[in-house]
């Protein structure tokens, strides 16, 4: 494998597995479906890149035509749920349509991989990749509207990121004009591989751009979701102490049970404290 090759996957991976902790965290804050699907796009995208990494150790063409076709099936499903995620940010997409059509890419896939040959199966990965690649951008293109209300982007910079985003097409042309199908593992040559992987980096790069961008604009609203949040269950706890006081003041004379009511007391005080310091440090 070509040392550029290998340097570009390290990279990859390196920027992918950023991606991933930010998107893990965003949802471990907010629950909410949208960051749930964009970490588990950028993780398949990660491990697609580590199973590249494999074929520096195999040598048996069965196992290298196995790694290569879940390299592009993972990168393929990345790509799905990486779309999706964004758009969740735009629109609502029905959990069951993104169920129904995982599933089914999944399953076709997996059939035409054990039915016909290996470069058929690439060739269809790489056709769903390519109608899910463009039909995204397609879609952010008719939203700009909307996109522009929501993140504040200026115009010539979102038209410069679309049309970025659609050399995806001529550049995957001109690699099969030359006679490349597939991942370009083994190729030597340097055009091509500069072509294929420089933009493969610039596209993550730019997508961790946008994710590093969302971390930075929206947590003050996401901050008023989890104020709300403990708000709600500080109401709950004060209601308890407001409860556990009036049952003290009735039975404080019973000396038999006053500790325990005492010690029950402190322990509910103690988590409207805790709640009240979660709220203050957002």
């Amino acid at each position: 494998m070509n040392q550029i090759i290998i340097f570009c996957l390290i990279l990859l991976i390196i920027l992918r597995a950023i991606n991933t902790v930010i998107s893990r965290d965003f949802y471990k804050q907010t629950n909410e479906s949208k960051y749930l699907l964009l970490g588990i796009g950028w993780f398949l995208w990660e491990v697609s890149g580590l199973l590249a990494l494999l074929l520096l150790t195999v040598e048996n063409q069965f196992y290298i035509d196995l790694i290569v076709f879940h390299n592009i099936f993972l990168s393929m499903l990345a790509i799905l749920l990486l779309s999706w995620g964004f758009i969740f940010f735009i629109a609502e997409i029905s959990k069951r349509i993104i169920l129904y059509t995982t599933f089914a890419i999944i399953a076709i896939t997996y059939i035409i991989f054990f039915i016909f040959e290996f470069s058929l199966t690439t060739d269809f990965s790489y056709l769903v990749h390519t109608i899910i690649w463009i039909s995204s951008i397609s879609y952010f293109l008719i939203k700009w509207k909307k996109i522009r209300e929501i993140f504040k982007v200026k115009k010539w910079y979102f038209y410069s990121l679309i049309a970025i985003f659609y050399a995806y097409l001529p550049i995957r042309i001109l690699i099969y004009t030359k006679g490349y199908s597939g991942e370009l593992f083994f190729i030597d040559d340097i055009f091509i591989i500069i072509l294929n992987y420089g933009y493969l980096l610039l596209i993550t790069f730019l997508l961790t751009y946008f994710t590093k961008y969302l971390k930075d604009k929206l947590p003050p609203t996401q901050k008023n979701v989890l104020k709300d949040r403990y708000s709600l269950d500080k109401v709950k706890t004060l209601q308890n102490i407001i409860s556990d006081i009036e049952l003290l003041e009735k039975r404080i004379q019973n000396e038999d049970e006053s500790p325990k009511l005492k010690e029950l007391l402190e322990k509910k005080r103690k988590e409207a404290s805790d709640l009240l310091k979660k709220i203050k440090d957002l």
